[in-house]
């Protein structure tokens, strides 16, 4: 239960669709927005993620991170509450990035406490009610900005609200015991790592560089869809709609579980990252923000059953030495690495949304051959030994 209510108000963030127009009321240029505070976020997570990870696992533990990344999560809406500057726009960023990667903790810290058997389940439920949350605060949202004349300062106070919450449950979870900080821990940790690495390179770089495109997606859209038609602001129901049907996206593969051998899961990532890759071309080519918007939404949808099954299925090979915030960690770190290469390619040339989102989609068709490539060489060698033997 405990979870459940954590991974809810984790993303009940009612002022998060309004992001963008935050921040220009505080006398920020869309240019400023895009090129200077945006990008602290990735560049943050790039440092936090592998750092939080090594805490989870040695020191001070699981528990005490989670609780750190709530507290990081109250002081970014008292930035946004009491400050009006540009350095304090991009601390918030700083700490929003904290709060973010804390998440990815959470979950390796929710395989701790249930059997593999469950990992899919817990995966597919956990996954389903962030986005059930996202989709709650951010209708709520919209409708109290556009029906209750509510301005987004209140809208801040309401997330505020729910970050304090969010730190209560946290310091009722359970605690989970580490090993002493040791160099030898440490050192045998990383190796472990190294070797988990090997043996799922594919569903790491697939889960990673599609982290690395939905992560700056999320960051971008509604700049593009201002672009695409300025006159009109439907971010709250666009990204209720994406989050809602994602999340029931997220619940097929409980059903599909039995059927995930090594084999259907290559498949469903080659295919699955080729479809995304369609998507974005049609969200950043269109001239309609209604087609747009469908194209990013079913974008939403295809990337949400390919994380949970990845995630899961990472879990898995995983199991026997547990070292579950490292190797998450570990992986984001790459994905961050890739996003935080974008993020610069996008600052130093000025890149429009629009140029940003057919980046995207190219990146994708180039991680879909990448796949397939692999595939086909792994089956080739496999075939080969088998000839010899």
């Amino acid at each position: 239960f405990l979870l459940c209510c954590f991974a809810f108000f984790f993303y009940f963030r009612p002022s998060e669709p309004f992001l963008f127009d935050v921040m220009q009321s505080k006398n920020l240029t869309e240019q400023q927005i895009i090129d200077q505070v945006f990008p602290i976020w990735t560049y943050a997570q790039l440092v936090v993620f592998i750092i939080l990870g090594i805490c989870a696992e040695i020191w001070p533990g699981y528990k005490a991170v989670i609780v750190f990344g709530a507290c990081c999560y109250i002081i970014e809406q008292c930035l946004m509450l009491f400050t009006y500057t540009l350095l304090s726009m991009q601390f918030s960023e700083v700490v929003n990035a904290i709060g973010m990667a804390s998440n990815t903790i959470f979950s390796a810290y929710s395989f701790h406490l249930l059997p593999t058997t469950f990992y899919q389940k817990s995966t597919s439920f956990l996954r389903a009610i962030n986005l059930i949350s996202t989709v709650a605060s951010s209708i709520l949202g919209q409708l109290l900005v556009n029906y209750s004349m509510i301005n987004i300062v209140t809208l801040n106070w309401i997330t505020f609200s729910g970050c304090c919450i969010l730190l209560i449950i946290s310091l009722l979870l359970p605690n989970i015991s580490t090993p002493k900080f040791e160099l030898e821990n440490f050192k045998y940790n990383l190796q472990q790592v190294l070797h988990i690495y090997t043996l799922t390179l594919p569903l790491c770089f697939c889960q990673a560089s599609l982290s690395a495109i939905h992560s700056l997606c999320l960051t971008y859209y509604q700049a593009l869809f201002k672009d695409i038609d300025p006159e009109k602001n439907w971010n709250g129901y666009i990204i209720s709609i994406a989050y809602f049907c994602a999340a029931i996206c997220s619940l097929i593969p409980i059903k599909l579980e039995k059927y995930l051998t090594s084999n259907i899961v290559n498949y469903i990532m080659v295919l699955g990252t080729l479809c995304c890759a369609i998507l974005l071309f049609g969200a950043a080519l269109t001239s309609t923000l209604i087609v747009s918007a469908i194209c990013f939404i079913s974008y939403h949808s295809i990337y949400e059953i390919l994380h949970v099954i990845l995630i899961a299925q990472i879990a898995l090979c995983n199991n026997s030495n547990r070292k579950f915030a490292m190797i998450f960690s570990a992986n984001y770190t790459f994905a961050l690495i890739l996003q935080s290469i974008l993020q610069l390619i996008i600052s130093q040339f000025g890149l429009g949304a629009v140029e940003q989102f057919s980046i995207f989609a190219i990146l994708s068709v180039v991680i879909t051959l990448i796949l397939l490539i692999w595939f086909v060489i792994t089956f080739i060698k496999r075939k080969y030994t088998k000839q010899i033997i």
